[in-house]
């Protein structure tokens, strides 16, 4: 193992840094280290390592940066280098000591003293304390306009239309036209005219079912409205009913057959019957006629 030592100046002032550099060439099995240490009473500032690998040796270079802080004579003692073999022992190796010499910045004043105080001076400082008053003042009458302008122009804008109400559900609807034709009944038969009331108990039923299932029940045939309901087979919806109920109504309506009052009611009390049946859980709904027959 070869230690080198270098130090780039002998001559230094308080304050100054001194470089030293401690160079390691060994074989690369072995790894050097410098541990901490006294450096003679001046100050270790930085450090920086570098390595290079040659063919079987390993050269490791310590650059270290120390300051001088009390002037006079000093002496960096010899460091120590410990060096870590392959198998894990343990050796050293150490350094050369090196002299150099700190000297004082005032060392040529024999009596040095500190410069007598000096006569004071005016200093003139601008003052915008009154132009910050100002503007503060803008500031605030700026900001109060501007509120009155927005104030006034949301006050005059055209208000916003309020949304119309929401639909009224189909089953509701039903119930009330059907209740509706009811209070007609007794009018309708003793004026021989009983094939409106049954007419109007079809629309009835072929509109709400139209609303409640997404389509135009009051344009399909009794066959077509059979058809669609067949295939999206609504909950609670007795098919075998509803047929019959239409296709009674459909002979008052197309056949001209007179219609009995008696089985009119029916027709009427089974509307309101699929209405009910259709109708969502929990839905609140108004009274209707007690349901009777003749």
């Amino acid at each position: 193992v070869q230690v080198t030592t270098k130090l780039d100046k002998t001559e230094l002032k308080v304050g100054d840094l001194a470089k030293l550099l401690i160079t390691v060439d060994a074989p690369s099995a072995i790894e050097p280290s410098l541990p901490e240490q006294s450096f003679g009473g001046l100050e270790l500032v930085d450090r920086r390592l570098k390595t290079e690998v040659q063919g079987a040796r390993t050269r490791t270079s310590y650059e270290l940066d120390l300051l001088a802080l009390n002037a006079g004579d000093a002496n960096i003692p010899k460091l120590n280098i410990r060096l870590l073999g392959q198998n894990g022992e343990l050796s050293s190796a150490s350094t050369d000591a090196q002299s150099l010499r700190v000297s004082s910045l005032i060392a040529n004043e024999p009596n040095a003293e500190p410069k007598p105080a000096s006569q004071p001076i005016s200093v003139m400082q601008d003052d915008y304390t009154l132009a910050w008053i100002g503007l503060a003042l803008l500031a605030v009458a700026l900001i109060a306009a501007a509120t009155l302008l927005i104030a006034r122009w949301v006050k005059r804008r055209p208000k916003p239309v309020a949304p119309p109400p929401p639909p009224r559900p189909p089953w509701e609807l039903a119930r009330e036209r059907l209740e509706q034709l009811a209070q007609t009944r007794d009018t309708l038969f003793a004026a021989e005219q009983g094939e409106q009331f049954v007419d109007g108990v079809s629309d009835a039923v072929r509109e709400y079912l139209g609303r409640r299932y997404g389509f135009d029940g009051l344009e399909r045939t009794t066959h077509e409205l059979m058809e669609i309901l067949e295939k999206r087979r609504p909950h609670a919806l007795q098919l075998a009913a509803l047929s019959t109920l239409l296709d009674e109504c459909d002979l008052v309506k197309f056949a001209r057959m007179a219609p009995d009052a008696e089985r009119a009611q029916e027709l009427w009390n089974g509307a309101l019957q699929l209405v009910k049946a259709t109708t969502p859980s929990g839905t609140s709904l108004p009274p209707m006629p007690i349901e009777a027959t003749r």
